[in-house]
């Protein structure tokens, strides 16, 4: 039987010594043979691992942490239960390790794997090493750790391992499994794949083993895979509870697509990995032309993959390791998917705002919702969205005053934007502080507004100026009831004011924004009426914890629904919480509501007549007589009762006054 290379050593079958101690050269067997195998990380996986190498035959060495406080021992029974059978043994423990051996099977976290090896790296450099890891950098990890050594010491190699069978560990000397499932073993270096594959075969008589020649896509397979952890963790559920959820179903699905994306562009190809089989396979390697389409993918493989976890409830090793006090690898799961993301300039946002959910729950937050866990992830979306390239309104900018947003928000009331940016700029340029518009008269400011439309609004504003510059000493008050106490300024104006302006986290909503809420959250085309105690609600329920993210998500949202969830026409293709929008997932009902009121015809209106008048007296200072007037906007009397009721109602406004000599003007004029 002649030697079978690893690397640039030599192993030499049938070679044996005393357990647990080092040797050289190193053995290695052919099938059927005994090998010694070190396991550092003899958690769920790890444990699962050695135990069951252990009933194959094989010698096993547990790695404990070297800044363990308990005095070692040598050796340490674990019995393996469920899925795979019972097994129980006393393995051979050691805290460091030395000279070479068959097999060294690194299981720790991600997070752990530097501070897990920097004592044996010498031993890892001289054997066959596989990280059986979730995230997407174990192998290149321990690669560059490696680096640091000799050239000559590096007599082994590295490859990456995925487990796909389900564990936990209900005590520490129990490892419970839930669902069989198989290792694959692959390598960046074609240079080692046929001594891979051949390791890969002989691991076969302890557990289905498989090799892959590629490894990156097996990896970013098994990382789909694992999108069903965060979930879990986050709100207590079950895999399976989590995935017949429909909310969360939604979030799994968004979350997965984010993947599915950030993969494709890093050139991966899913590969077969336990439970996703040629079918789902075939199906995450689809890219559909339609938005639709792609959320019908999404769906069916979150929903699949989190049944495939069997009819025992599995709760996934992210919340395991929160009920052992342990941090978890959730940043080498979604958090990998953000990382990558960014780098290709893919936004993950969900993957984002689930890895900080469960970074809350680490922290002791109460486990979530699946109302909160979607509101959050909806949030976070739109705000993304929102970051990447709204539109660049003058009051946006960074250097806007409290008085400029409170002109903006009484300017936009029932305006489109694109009408009112220039006028606010010139508005703005004329009066940059209330000090300077107080002096104002009347007259002044409605012959400036113009045709903005509704000029109760230049007459609200410059009362508010005065009353700022008298009550105030010229600055826009800082609290919500000092705002509710200038002229014409309302709830929605004054928690703009508090969010856009002092950053202070008021809900702000607008027609804009009940729209989305309504669509998004209550799965209907029409939102309800303007209420304020009701508009604030709603908000709250779903506004982020975080003052920033909650103001980010006030302009966020009140974007989304004048540019993108439109009244008439929503262009859904285009948003980025479609997916997880409740109306469209329904089918976008068309909206119950009977009977809506819809705002009279302007050609013919009293609205018309008003504006003619007023019109005419900005044109006219001093004023002019009714009758004059009256002849010159309806020389056929046909109107006569339109022009009473115009005149009345602008009176009765305090745009126009009536003099002497039955003369009108504009108010100050």
């Amino acid at each position: 039987m002649s030697p079978i290379s690893y690397g640039a050593r030599r192993l030499v079958p049938g070679h044996r010594t005393e357990p647990g101690y080092p040797r050289q050269p190193p053995f290695y067997t052919r099938e059927g043979e005994q090998m010694r195998v070190a396991v550092i990380g003899a958690g769920a996986v790890g444990g699962a691992l050695a135990l069951l190498l252990d009933r194959a035959g094989h010698e096993i060495v547990l790695v404990e942490r070297q800044d363990a406080t308990a005095a070692a021992a040598d050796r340490r029974r674990l019995t393996l239960t469920g899925a795979f059978g019972t097994h129980s043994a006393e393995l051979a423990t050691r805290r460091a390790l030395s000279g070479a051996f068959d097999l060294i099977l690194v299981a720790v976290k991600a997070q752990d794997t530097v501070r897990a090896l920097e004592p044996h790296l010498e031993a890892v450099a001289r054997s066959v090493t596989v990280v059986v890891q979730n995230g997407l950098e174990g192998a290149s990890t321990v690669e560059r750790m490696l680096t640091s050594l000799p050239h000559a010491l590096t007599t082994g190699f590295v490859a990456g391992g995925l487990a796909t069978f389900a564990v936990n560990r209900p005590s520490s000397d129990e490892v419970r499994a839930t669902a069989t499932g198989s290792l694959t073993l692959g390598t960046a270096s074609r240079a080692d794949a046929a001594r891979l594959s051949q390791l890969a075969s002989d691991l076969s008589s302890a557990i289905e083993t498989r090799y892959t020649d590629d490894l990156a896509s097996a990896l970013w397979s098994k990382l789909l895979i694992n999108q069903v952890n965060a979930l879990p963790a986050i709100t207590g559920l079950s895999v399976q509870e989590a995935g017949r959820d429909p909310a969360l179903l939604r979030v799994l699905a968004a979350s997965m697509g984010e993947l599915l994306a950030v993969a494709a562009a890093s050139g991966a190809h899913h590969v077969e990995v336990g439970p996703l089989d040629a079918a789902l396979v075939s199906l995450a390697n689809t890219q559909p032309h339609e938005p639709g389409d792609a959320n019908a993918r999404n769906e069916r493989l979150a929903r699949e993959l989190s049944a495939a976890f069997g009819p025992t409830p599995n709760y996934a090793s992210t919340l395991q390791s929160i009920r052992r006090g342990e941090a978890t690898e959730i940043d080498a799961l979604n958090g990998a998917v953000v990382a990558h993301g960014r780098a290709l300039g893919l936004p993950a946002p969900v993957n984002a705002a689930l890895a900080g959910l469960v970074h809350e729950i680490e922290r002791g937050h109460p486990h979530f919702s699946p109302s909160a866990v979607h509101s959050s992830t909806v949030t976070a979306a739109v705000n993304a969205w929102f970051d990447r390239g709204h539109r660049a309104l003058a009051w946006r900018l960074p250097m806007t005053t409290p008085w400029g947003v409170l002109v903006s928000e009484t300017m936009l009331q029932q305006t489109q934007a694109a009408r009112v940016e220039p006028k606010w700029l010139e508005f703005i340029d004329r009066w940059p502080t209330p000090a300077a518009m107080a002096s104002a008269s009347e007259a002044e400011v409605l012959r400036f507004w113009d045709r903005l439309g509704y000029p109760r609004r230049a007459l609200w504003l410059l009362a508010c100026a005065r009353s700022i510059v008298a009550d105030h000493a010229g600055a826009v008050p800082r609290t919500r009831e000092e705002l509710l106490a200038l002229p014409g300024v309302g709830p929605y104006t004054a928690s703009a004011v508090m969010s856009f302006a002092y950053r202070v986290p008021e809900p702000v909503v607008d027609t804009n924004v009940r729209r989305v809420l309504a669509r998004v959250f209550g799965g209907v085309e029409a939102p309800w009426g303007p209420s304020a105690v009701r508009d604030a609600a709603e908000m709250r329920a779903v506004s982020p914890a975080d003052p920033d993210a909650a103001n980010a998500w006030n302009a966020a949202a009140m974007e989304l629904g004048a540019v993108v969830c439109t009244a008439k026409r929503p262009k859904c293709e285009e948003c980025p919480v479609m997916g997880l929008c409740a109306w469209f997932r329904a089918g976008r009902p068309a909206s119950s509501t009977v009977g809506r009121k819809r705002q009279a015809t302007f050609a013919g209106s009293d609205r018309e007549m008003r504006g003619l008048v007023l019109r005419e007296l900005r044109s006219i200072p001093g004023g002019v007589e009714i009758a004059f007037l009256q002849q010159h906007l309806d020389p056929s009397g046909a109107d006569a009762e339109r022009f009473t009721r115009a005149i009345a109602s602008l009176k009765s406004d305090g745009l126009i006054v009536e003099r002497e000599a039955a003369e009108i003007a504009l108010a100050g004029d």
